[in-house]
């Protein structure tokens, strides 16, 4: 065999499939075989491989082993000449692999070669080439002065940033995304390193290449796509540890003790702080709207009081204790956006009606228990009016404000409406319509492009590019069917600076894949995962449901005769483990952990037509009966 294309999976199916059909368009003309080794995917990703790709030589692993193990278990049963480690959440164009052999051929002292990466958003990314993380690149990239200074040899070592990403050119370290190999010198220098599970296993291979007197070499002609971050959740505390953690294993490996030790010492403090300031920021971000709410309605109050003082209580010398603005007036505010939440008043995209009905039913609330209250305690039910009309006014104002500057996801129901073109055949893109409305997705259709010169199309691809940037288009979805990969590539590139949303549809396929932004690097679109289940709607109850459970199910000997009750009561307070679930049929994203199963409360076997019943018409009752039955 010539080229053995090695893929690891884990959960991420549908980008795969765009991989695969990528990978056997780029290798029609070579003699090359795939491997793609399962390590335990959650999402039917084995059976699904069998039956769409069973030309694919498949190793199907029943735990977790790893990237290195899991290519090394490719490896051992390959002839070819020529390795390709590469990722699951890529796109490579036709002539990708040809460009690369034939370069590699050219140059007899390559031992390994990297090629250009983009984004789903088509921006050019740094980790294609790297040089090696010495104590002082490790510093640097640590400290964040390579990323203030990135085309600075000395701060910017680490991504390289002073060499052109547009030449080829020799490297000390490649990406483990796409690294194509000689065969023979791993004969020589021996396999990926088990030791690393994740991540700095591409280092290490990397720096042994060279130590062995081979050359790592960066290749920029035929750019793939990366949907960077499909696999982990690089603000996760795993992720931190992970990727830390094996730059010390490599520098322990490689670098004198001195060395070593040095980077051991500043890097073990990396980890912490990393990891404690990746689960702050995503918990700060989520309640920041909500704190500016606050703070907002307050200031409302304190500016009313010192009005209704002066002018509509000044005959009656009335003046408001200080425990109205301390205590009455944070409880009116914790009841009015308890409400909001509920009514979806902080779903995105944001719906100004649903928030305006939830703080209108906490002002009904407040005003209710109004008159419960001690006569002493009544302020002013006026005030409580003209409050919660102005909060409104000026929350949804200050929405506004956020989109008007481009601040968060805050557009209205309105403008979330994506302007979309899809580039492909009329009949394609009929099917990629449809496929959008069953599942849900919100935009406005401007119409297609299809150079076979179909009567419907709007104009050429080349007249859209010459004026794309005075035609405000939010999204462009490319039909795999009908174009070919280097095309989409080269189109991506091209308007990476325009700020659309590049989205593409597979041949034969149900779902979309592609960015949404640079943060957002992996969206897809599929009527699979619309089901009512995973609406924000039925997940903010069912959230309210086992918090009340967990106040009540302690009171009660129900959960208490299972061993594991403790443990998971507080996976359920912290949001990652529910009271009542099922597992999720193949291909649908994995539920979280549960205590009791919902066919608990059904005297039927049938336990996947259950769940499917869960799933699609789920209800509070359904979780309470089977807790109580």
């Amino acid at each position: 065999m010539k080229l053995a294309v090695v893929i690891v999976n884990y959960n991420v199916k549908y980008f795969l499939e765009q991989c695969l059909r990528s990978v056997f368009a780029a290798i029609q003309s070579l003699d090359a075989e795939v491997y793609v080794v399962d390590n335990n995917s959650k999402d039917g990703s084995v059976e699904w491989i069998r039956n769409k790709f069973p030309q694919v030589h498949l190793i199907a692993n029943k735990e977790n082993v790893g990237f290195s193990k899991a290519n090394n278990q490719a490896i051992r049963q390959t002839n070819a000449e020529w390795v390709l480690l590469l990722n699951p959440d890529t796109v490579v164009p036709e002539d990708c692999f040809i460009s690369c052999i034939s370069y590699a051929e050219n140059h007899p002292k390559l031992g390994g070669l990297g090629i250009r990466m983009v984004d789903g958003t088509g921006h050019y990314l740094p980790e294609s080439k790297r040089g090696l993380p010495t104590p002082e690149v490790a510093l640097y990239k640590m400290t964040g002065l390579g990323k203030l200074f990135p085309k600075s040899e000395r701060f910017g070592a680490y991504y390289l940033g002073h060499l052109s990403d547009e030449i080829p050119q020799k490297v000390s370290v490649l990406a483990g995304a796409f690294m194509m190999m000689r065969k023979s010198v791993l004969d020589e220098i021996g396999l990926l390193d088990e030791t690393y599970f994740m991540y700095g296993e591409d280092i290490d291979l990397s720096h042994r290449i060279h130590l062995a007197g081979y050359e790592n070499h960066y290749l920029p002609n035929t750019p793939i796509i990366h949907y960077k971050g499909e696999s982990t959740r690089k603000e996760s505390y795993h992720f931190v540890r992970a990727f830390y953690g094996a730059m010390i294993i490599f520098a322990r490996r490689y670098f004198s003790k001195g060395q070593a030790a040095m980077l051991t010492f500043m890097l073990y403090p990396a980890i912490i702080g990393k990891a404690i300031w990746a689960y702050l920021s995503v918990r700060i971000q989520k309640s920041l709207l909500p704190i500016f709410d606050v703070f907002i309605i307050w200031l409302i109050f304190y500016l009313l009081e010192g009005y209704w003082e002066a002018n509509i209580k000044s005959m009656d010398g009335i003046r408001y204790p200080k425990i109205f603005l301390l205590g009455f007036v944070p409880t009116y505010i914790g009841i009015w956006l308890f409400t909001a939440f509920l009514s979806g008043g902080y779903d995105r995209p944001f719906k100004p009606w649903k928030f305006i009905r939830g703080l209108g039913i906490g002002v009904v609330i407040t005003l209710a228990a109004y008159g419960l209250l001690d006569e002493q305690f009544r302020f002013s039910r006026g005030m409580l009016l003209v409050g919660g009309f102005l909060g409104s006014v000026s929350l949804i104002s200050f929405r506004w404000l956020l989109q008007l500057f481009g601040l968060g996801n805050w557009k209205s129901e309105k403008t979330s409406e994506k302007r979309t073109i899809i580039v492909g055949s009329e009949l394609e893109v009929e099917r990629t319509l449809g496929l959008l409305q069953k599942s849900h997705v919100e935009l406005r259709y401007l119409g297609f492009l299809d150079e076979t010169g179909s009567n419907n199309a709007l104009d050429s691809w080349d007249s859209l590019l010459e004026n794309c940037t005075n035609i405000p288009i939010d999204q462009i979805i490319f039909c795999g069917k009908d174009l070919k990969n280097h095309q989409i590539i080269s189109w991506m590139i091209a308007l990476k600076d325009l700020k659309i949303s590049f989205k593409i549809i597979p041949m034969d396929s149900d779902f979309v894949i592609g960015a949404q932004s640079v943060e957002t690097p992996g969206v897809l679109y599929s009527k699979e995962f619309h089901l009512p289940y995973y609406s924000a709607s039925n997940k903010r109850r069912k959230r309210i449901l086992d918090l009340i459970l967990c106040g009540l199910l302690p009171l009660t000997s129900k959960g208490l005769k299972t061993k594991k009750f403790g443990r998971l009561w507080i996976q359920v307070l912290v949001g990652k483990a529910n009271w009542v679930g099922v597992e999720a049929p193949l291909g649908l994203p994995q539920n979280k952990p549960f205590l009791w199963h919902y066919s608990q409360s059904s005297k039927s076997k049938f336990k996947t037509t259950l769940s499917q019943e869960y799933l699609r018409y789920w209800t509070i009752s359904m979780d309470w009966k089977t807790i109580w039955r």
